[in-house]
């Protein structure tokens, strides 16, 4: 019988949970954020998943859906439940083009959103469905462009409500714009926010709140947060430290705890800082515990508690491991 990874992931949630991790590392010690693990672990599609850029990753349910930019070329390939990679091509047999890391992003109860930037700078996305069918061709978001990659949030387990944040492709405004289950609304500018990489976006279920990050143009993390949750109100940019050339990124538990990762400018370790459901820190920064580098920013996807980070290391091989759990 073939070995479930999907399963041992699963495994592994409440392994790491129960258990206090101890590790002896060739490297410096560094403190953990509650429940980080000290190994990464080989992304899995068949095959060990290389990619340019950063895989994106999002459960919906027990099951989940991986989405990355080929490593050879500007395809964006998808693996269900760690199964062969795949491609969605248009009805006319043309394929997706991207110079950026695609999204996914859960979608009501059984299916997930798949977003990417075209080579034409337009935002198209697909919807994909737990039995491999999907909705038959990629739509342009009209009126709406970046050169960078999109961040996307489910408003709510089981929503066809999503909300999504990038940088503009004409400067470095910071966008927001609400999907109500049949169509995007218009963008707006965040905060009055600027930067010059692509910004981040989780749902608080327990707040009922938006929280988006941003490397700011002095290149330190900043945050945001809406007061309500399709993004009509946003108060003003926080600084919160550190020190990023790349995505900041973030994603709130179903406790409310949230968790923000950014990959430090001078090291490239990432770096991790929980906070409570209100945006407060729970503490400082801390560099992660295996001391490894990467050059691209470092993905998060949630299980309930539990907060995986997704990484792009040497090789351009991706790899996972468990960054929190609160």
């Amino acid at each position: 019988m073939r070995f479930s990874w999907k399963r041992w992931r699963l495994a592994a949630v409440a392994a790491l949970t129960a258990l206090a991790v101890s590790v002896a590392l060739a490297g410096p010690a560094f403190a953990a954020e509650p429940g980080e693990s000290g190994n990464w672990q080989n992304e899995w599609a068949d095959q060990d998943v290389t990619t340019q850029g950063t895989m994106s990753e999002a459960y919906n349910g027990r099951e989940h859906l991986d989405a990355w930019r080929g490593d050879t070329n500007n395809i964006v390939w998808m693996s269900l439940d760690n199964g062969s990679p795949f491609n969605l091509p248009n009805p006319d047999g043309t394929r997706t083009a991207t110079y950026v890391s695609p999204t996914v992003v859960p979608y009501g109860q059984s299916s997930w959103m798949v977003l990417h930037t075209g080579v034409d700078n337009n935002i198209y996305y697909a919807i994909f469905n737990n039995n491999y069918t999907w909705s038959g061709s990629w739509t342009a978001v009209p009126y709406q462009s970046t050169t960078m990659t999109v961040s996307v949030t489910q408003l709510g387990s089981g929503s066809n409500q999503l909300y999504m944040v990038y940088r503009s492709s004409i400067d470095d405004r910071i966008w927001g714009t609400f999907y109500d289950g049949y169509g995007w609304q218009g963008a707006q500018n965040i905060g009055e926010g600027n930067s010059p990489a692509a910004p981040s976006v989780t749902y608080n279920a327990v707040t009922g709140r938006l929280y988006a990050v941003a490397r700011g143009e002095d290149n330190q993390v900043w945050m945001a947060s809406s007061y309500d949750n399709h993004g009509n109100s946003w108060g003003s940019w926080q600084g919160q430290g550190g020190s990023t050339f790349v995505q900041p990124t973030i994603a709130a538990t179903a406790s409310g705890n949230m968790l923000v990762s950014y990959v430090d400018e001078y090291s490239h370790s990432p770096f991790y800082r929980s906070y409570n459901q209100y945006g407060s820190p729970n503490g400082d920064w801390s560099q992660d515990i295996t001391g490894w580098e990467t050059s691209y920013a470092v993905a998060l996807s949630v299980i309930g508690y539990t907060v995986f980070a997704v990484l792009t290391g040497g090789g351009d091989y991706a790899y996972w491991k468990q960054a929190y759990n609160g």
